[in-house]
């Protein structure tokens, strides 16, 4: 009993703080403009959101590129404790001692200690690819922004259109209550009008089924008003249950902006402002310049490296040394010159003019690439050349016949 008790309390409680935030919440409305709903979808709609952080990743992009012609510094320090086996280094250590005999060094070798302390430092001289891909990479952070923009621009459009269609669906809903109202005043009439034998009775049915009809437009325009603010609060990125006012009405002065009449000024608008025209325009830029970097790979690279540090077999007798050094790289790739010849498309170019099939080499033949180039016979085939018309069949007809009476010729 205690138990049921109490849960029938917290469900009392949690029932009566539900029931106070309702009016708190019907009470502070959002006073929503034109003015407020296009700045709230241009900067704060999570697809604008998104976009910006695709932006700043782009901006990063160029920042990681940038990094490759940046000098790189590293300090680190080593210690070691080892042994090794003097035979595997494929030296003879042994000596002669001055008394006689020999004297060579113990095969185990250890264990001693190493400390290495350094300082190391790289930077790019010359790296013509690393140079081209940060200027993709900015390309790429252009196009980014540029998208940026034309979200922008898509998200004020729609959240523009959804406010529209909120205010129209408003007025709609009081355009229809007014003639419920209306409709329910004329049945009120026609009904008093029957009672005093002054009208008849398809006049009251008449009102009735108006008053009927009007009221089924109401709920309809209702409906319609939920919907349309619904799709106001997704275009906004605001939650669905959010109460807000709409302070703007259908005026002529609605989203009234300054627009170039003239077809030409109109067309130099667009081609400098669309941002969907920038972003095509970026992504060309950009392909291009990766192409150009993965071109430049092909030129040498030129680095200045070195370190600088103390290394010994104990702390107190450690010396400095030093390494610097030019280093220069260059990468070739014959990929694109070891492209295999298609003897398919060359055949095809050569027998164009003669498509069919008798045209083929039945002698037995061997030809080369050049032959079906030029359509010429190998030297020493042995065999002259035939055409393709009425002379290459006459000469084969020839062959065949001389072929023919050889034979009894020799018998």
């Amino acid at each position: 009993m205690g138990s049921r008790n109490t849960k029938a309390l917290l469900l009392i409680l949690a029932a009566s703080l539900l029931a106070g935030r309702r009016p708190l919440a019907a009470q502070t409305p959002l006073r929503l403009s034109f003015a407020d709903a296009v700045r709230v979808a241009s900067s704060e709609t999570p697809a604008v959101a998104l976009a910006a952080l695709r932006t700043d990743e782009a901006d990063a992009r160029v920042r990681e590129a940038r990094g490759a012609l940046l000098p790189s510094l590293s300090l680190g320090g080593s210690w070691l404790n080892r042994t090794f086996n003097s035979k595997t280094l494929g030296f003879d250590f042994s000596f002669p001692l001055p008394g006689g005999g020999t004297a060579s060094l113990p095969d185990l070798i250890g264990p001693f200690n190493v400390y290495d302390a350094r300082f190391s430092a790289a930077q790019t001289l010359f790296d013509w690819s690393s140079v081209t891909r940060v200027k993709a990479a900015g390309a790429q952070a252009d196009g980014s922004r540029a998208e940026h923009g034309a979200t922008v621009e898509r998200s004020a459009v729609t959240a523009a259109v959804a406010y529209v269609q909120a205010v129209r669906a408003a007025a709609l809903v009081d355009a229809r209550r007014a003639d419920s109202t209306l409709a329910a005043e004329l049945a009120t009439l026609a009904q008093a009008q029957k009672a005093a034998g002054v009208s008849a009775a398809i006049d009251l049915t008449r009102a009735q089924v108006q008053l009927t009809v009007a009221q089924g437009q109401l709920l309809v325009a209702r409906n319609q008003a939920d919907g349309a603010r619904i799709d106001l609060t997704r275009a906004l990125g605001l939650d669905p249950a959010t109460p807000f006012t709409l302070t703007d009405t259908l005026a002529p002065s609605l989203g009234v902006a300054a627009v170039a009449e003239e077809r030409d000024s109109a067309i130099s608008t667009a081609l400098a402002n669309r941002p969907d025209l920038r972003v095509e325009q970026a992504h060309g830029v950009a392909a291009r310049r990766t192409g150009s970097a993965i071109r430049a790979e092909r030129l040498p690279r030129l680095a200045v490296v070195g370190d600088y540090g103390v290394s010994g077999r104990t702390v107190p007798q450690a010396i400095s040394t030093y390494d610097p050094r030019c280093r220069s790289a260059s990468r070739f790739s014959t990929a694109s010159a070891a492209r295999p010849v298609s003897t398919s498309k060359t055949r095809s170019r050569v027998n164009r003019k003669c498509a069919k099939p008798t045209c083929g080499d039945r002698s037995g033949r061997t030809w080369t690439p050049r032959s079906w180039i030029s359509g010429r016979p190998k030297r020493g085939s042995g065999s002259p050349r035939r055409g393709c018309g009425w002379r290459g069949r006459r000469s084969r007809r020839r062959a065949s016949a001389s072929g023919a009476a050889s034979p009894a010729t020799s018998t």
